[in-house]
């Protein structure tokens, strides 16, 4: 079915959306990441353990960081933890409950914000009602600076995952007229294994994620980082040009590497702020 819109597109359309229009709309890629690659790796894992964990079952880009050139899983030690992680999950009473008799990788598409969604539902569990979202994480116990909230959060906080909960929540809403639970699966790749159940105790803070990502879809929206205003997500994303949208150079840091490869503006004024 086609589709306009995912929870990946609308997150890379709020951090840059220069570089989400070329993704999206160009030949031109990120470059491949290891993070993703071990994502993909724990999700085969523990979701669908049927599907063989062979060179054919993962995306190209992450292959690489998986396997050596005979095929065979790497011996590395950051592998190595990553299949304790796994297996400590595997073996968690609490876990296997979760994934009991339940569907798996699941697609919808909802209409959100007047464009057709595409949801791949981790894990939907149709008896009790409630979707489960998994993610992995290097250290679940950090907590990251978020200018939204001035203060250091949780990674789940930082990455807007109840964001992406609540985009699930109303698929499934959409799809069988009733409003799911949600809730987070987390594999902290620590060690020893940091294995959470994380069920999401604030379903109005959900709706209230939901209407964001509504207006924002079809509204002008606060950008993440300035106090400015940026044209709707759906403007952005049907437009012909990358020419006139937002790029993170303009207040990032580091900014990505789109704009690093791109980039035409090369002089930037400077000057020390007045002591106070």
């Amino acid at each position: 079915m086609d589709y306009q819109m995912s929870y990946s597109r609308y997150k890379a359309y709020q951090t840059c959306p220069a570089a989400a229009w070329a993704k999206y709309h160009t030949d031109w890629k990120e470059g491949p990441k290891e993070c993703f690659a071990i994502g993909q790796y724990v999700d085969l894992a523990l979701l669908t353990p049927e599907i063989p964990l062979v060179p054919e079952s993962f995306q190209p880009d992450n292959v690489p960081f998986l396997f050596d050139q005979k095929g065979q899983l790497r011996n590395t030690a950051g592998l190595r933890k990553v299949q304790a992680c796994i297996a400590a999950a595997q073996s968690n009473e609490i876990i296997r409950n979760a994934l009991l008799n339940t569907e798996r990788q699941a697609v919808l598409y909802p209409t959100i914000g007047g464009a057709v969604w595409k949801c791949a539902l981790d894990v939907w569990d149709t008896v009790q009602e409630r979707v489960w979202d998994l993610k992995t994480s290097g250290n679940p116990y950090k907590k990251t600076w978020s200018p939204k909230h001035s203060e250091r959060v949780s990674y789940i906080t930082a990455f807007g995952y109840g964001y992406q909960l609540a985009v699930y929540r109303e698929a499934v809403r959409q799809a069988v007229d009733r409003t799911p639970r949600a809730g987070i699966i987390a594999v902290g790749l620590t060690d020893p294994p940091d294995i959470r159940l994380h069920p999401w105790s604030n379903p109005y803070q959900l709706d209230a994620y939901l209407a964001e990502i509504e207006h924002n879809m079809t509204e002008s929206w606060y950008a993440p980082f300035e106090c400015v205003t940026w044209p709707p997500i759906m403007d952005m994303a049907t437009r012909t040009t990358v020419e006139g949208l937002p790029r993170c150079e303009e207040w990032e840091e580091k900014p990505c590497q789109y704009c690093l490869e791109t980039r035409t503006q090369f002089v930037f004024p400077h000057c020390d702020p007045d002591p106070r």
